[in-house]
């Protein structure tokens, strides 16, 4: 299950690359022909995306290798830190978009006009991250990818810089020279949107790889699980850490005092064997059996 969640991953990263490079191509000789700086402020972000992109699909490839002598936890953190790389490298393009476009608005040099068919341009742009966006952003929640959520996110924000680019290339081209210099305001918009995206990813994937609590509804659907376990008299202790796709589980038990050190291990196997299977992306739980002593209410 686990290597088919890795396999299934890989799979919507490779498609993020081929769609990046056509966009990237696309977006590229239009803003040329067309003369088009927010085009070429989203061709320069969709390289920049083939960049992570790649960043991801190499992360998932190392996060899925096997547990080894050195890496007996496996190699799962490989993910998130793909996904930092992916944050980082927005938020430098976002600062050299941001600065070939502030440099534009300051010139004293005329604006040459823009073409119209860059506007059409500029909405399939929006239409295609959209759809990219949807496509990756829903396999990465499946599996539970943080690498791929971030290069999802990555191609919602190039979806919401292609609409500024739409109002920026339609004002320049609507208004003349007079209001040219709004295609140059769409691409520093662009690159505002593109640093958020960047800078929150990185906090992220920073969180994951500080080993940061579950989700608390996925907690209590782990605890729910364990205390319904036929045998566990309670549960003191649930820790959980993510590594990659999978997580990693501690667990305190307890159980009947009276049982021999045997059937405490029967019961922790069980409760090992039910966590496992009720949820697919646990690859260990590590249990510590502990006595369970009944707790008696001194009348008032």
């Amino acid at each position: 299950m686990i290597r088919n969640s890795y396999e299934y991953a890989r799979r919507g990263a490779k498609v993020g690359i081929v769609a990046k490079i056509g966009l990237a191509a696309l977006f590229g000789v239009a803003g040329l022909v067309g003369c088009s700086t927010a085009l070429l402020a989203a061709a320069a972000d969709s390289l920049a995306d083939v960049f992570s992109s790649v960043v991801v699909l190499i992360g998932l490839n190392i996060a899925s290798a096997l547990p080894d002598r050195e890496h007996p936890y496996g190699h799962g953190k490989a993910e998130p830190v793909a996904g930092k790389a992916v944050a980082i490298v927005l938020i430098i393009v976002a600062f050299s978009v941001l600065w070939k476009s502030v440099a534009g608005l300051l010139a004293d040099e005329p604006h040459d006009p823009v073409a119209a068919f860059t506007m059409v341009v500029a909405a399939f742009g929006a239409l295609a991250n959209e759809a990219l966006y949807r496509y990756q952003y829903r396999i990465g929640k499946e599996v539970g990818s943080v690498s791929l959520q971030a290069d999802a996110w990555n191609h919602r924000s190039d979806a919401l810089a292609s609409v500024v680019a739409f109002i920026g290339v339609g004002g320049a081209y609507l208004g003349g020279a007079k209001w040219a210099f709004l295609d140059h305001a769409a691409g520093a918009v662009i690159s505002l949107i593109v640093l958020y995206v960047g800078i929150k990813l990185f906090r992220q994937t920073s969180l994951d790889l500080m080993d940061t609590r579950l989700p608390e509804d996925q907690m209590s659907d782990i605890r729910a699980i364990i205390e319904s376990t036929d045998g566990v008299l309670g549960v003191d202790l649930v820790r959980a850490r993510r590594s990659g796709l999978v997580v990693f589980l501690d667990v305190h038990i307890e159980v009947d005092k009276a049982l021999t050190v045997e059937a405490g291990h029967v019961i922790a196997s069980r409760v090992r064997t039910r966590v496992r299977s009720e949820m697919p992306e646990v690859a260990d739980v590590l249990i510590h059996v502990e006595p369970h002593y009944q707790q008696h209410v001194a009348d008032a």
